[in-house]
Protein backbone atom coordinates (compact mmCIF):
# COMPACT_ATOMS: atom_id res chain seq x y z
CA UNK A 1 0.00 0.00 0.00
CA UNK A 2 1.22 3.40 -0.79
CA UNK A 3 0.73 6.63 0.18
CA UNK A 4 -2.20 7.17 -2.33
CA UNK A 5 -3.49 3.77 -0.68
CA UNK A 6 -3.34 5.27 2.91
CA UNK A 7 -4.36 8.41 2.44
CA UNK A 8 -7.57 7.17 0.84
CA UNK A 9 -8.01 4.74 3.60
CA UNK A 10 -7.47 7.76 6.25
CA UNK A 11 -10.12 9.78 4.14
CA UNK A 12 -12.55 7.46 4.13
CA UNK A 13 -12.16 6.63 7.94
CA UNK A 14 -12.47 10.09 8.62
CA UNK A 15 -15.47 10.48 5.95
CA UNK A 16 -17.44 7.46 8.13
CA UNK A 17 -16.39 9.23 11.63
CA UNK A 18 -17.95 12.48 10.36
CA UNK A 19 -21.25 10.76 8.79
CA UNK A 20 -21.48 8.87 12.24
CA UNK A 21 -20.70 12.38 14.07
CA UNK A 22 -23.38 14.07 11.87
CA UNK A 23 -26.13 11.22 12.26
CA UNK A 24 -25.81 11.65 15.85
CA UNK A 25 -26.21 15.75 16.17
CA UNK A 26 -29.28 15.10 13.46
CA UNK A 27 -30.89 12.44 15.80
CA UNK A 28 -30.05 14.90 18.61
CA UNK A 29 -31.57 17.78 16.47
CA UNK A 30 -34.84 15.65 15.80
CA UNK A 31 -35.40 14.80 19.21
CA UNK A 32 -34.91 18.22 20.80
CA UNK A 33 -37.55 19.26 17.75
CA UNK A 34 -39.56 17.12 18.85
CA UNK A 35 -39.30 17.85 22.96
CA UNK A 36 -39.94 21.43 22.51
CA UNK A 37 -43.29 20.78 20.13
CA UNK A 38 -44.38 18.84 23.20
CA UNK A 39 -43.71 21.97 25.38
CA UNK A 40 -45.09 24.27 22.80
CA UNK A 41 -48.50 22.22 22.39
CA UNK A 42 -48.55 22.40 26.50
CA UNK A 43 -47.65 26.59 26.44
CA UNK A 44 -50.42 27.11 23.86
CA UNK A 45 -52.46 25.00 26.00
CA UNK A 46 -51.43 27.54 29.40
CA UNK A 47 -52.11 30.52 27.21
CA UNK A 48 -55.04 29.99 25.88
CA UNK A 49 -56.15 28.96 29.78
CA UNK A 50 -55.07 32.43 31.15
CA UNK A 51 -56.15 34.25 28.08
CA UNK A 52 -59.91 32.98 28.82
CA UNK A 53 -59.31 33.88 32.87
CA UNK A 54 -58.42 37.02 31.72
CA UNK A 55 -61.75 37.36 29.62
CA UNK A 56 -63.87 36.18 32.76
CA UNK A 57 -61.75 38.65 35.20
CA UNK A 58 -62.80 41.51 32.87
CA UNK A 59 -66.47 40.67 32.68
CA UNK A 60 -66.47 40.03 36.35
CA UNK A 61 -64.72 43.57 36.63
CA UNK A 62 -67.77 45.09 34.03
CA UNK A 63 -70.42 43.61 36.42
CA UNK A 64 -69.03 45.04 39.15
CA UNK A 65 -68.38 48.26 37.44
CA UNK A 66 -72.05 48.23 36.77
CA UNK A 67 -73.05 47.65 40.23
CA UNK A 68 -71.08 50.36 42.17
CA UNK A 69 -72.84 52.43 39.76
CA UNK A 70 -76.19 50.97 40.29
CA UNK A 71 -75.09 51.63 44.19
CA UNK A 72 -74.27 55.40 43.41
CA UNK A 73 -77.48 55.56 41.79
CA UNK A 74 -79.68 54.51 44.52
CA UNK A 75 -77.32 56.29 46.89
CA UNK A 76 -78.01 59.37 45.18
CA UNK A 77 -82.09 58.45 45.10
CA UNK A 78 -81.89 58.24 48.70
CA UNK A 79 -80.37 61.05 49.73
CA UNK A 80 -82.62 62.82 47.49
CA UNK A 81 -85.63 61.54 49.24
CA UNK A 82 -83.92 62.24 52.55
CA UNK A 83 -83.60 65.35 51.78
CA UNK A 84 -87.26 65.89 50.85
CA UNK A 85 -88.24 63.96 53.53
CA UNK A 86 -86.12 66.53 56.37
CA UNK A 87 -87.37 69.65 54.16
CA UNK A 88 -91.20 68.47 55.06
CA UNK A 89 -90.48 67.81 58.30
CA UNK A 90 -88.69 70.91 59.00
CA UNK A 91 -91.81 73.18 57.31
CA UNK A 92 -94.00 71.49 59.54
Amino acid sequence: MGIVGTAITISTIISKLFMRYLESQMEKITKTIDERKNDYVGLEERVKSVENYHIETRVALAKIGKDIEYIKQENNKMAINIEKILNNNCKK
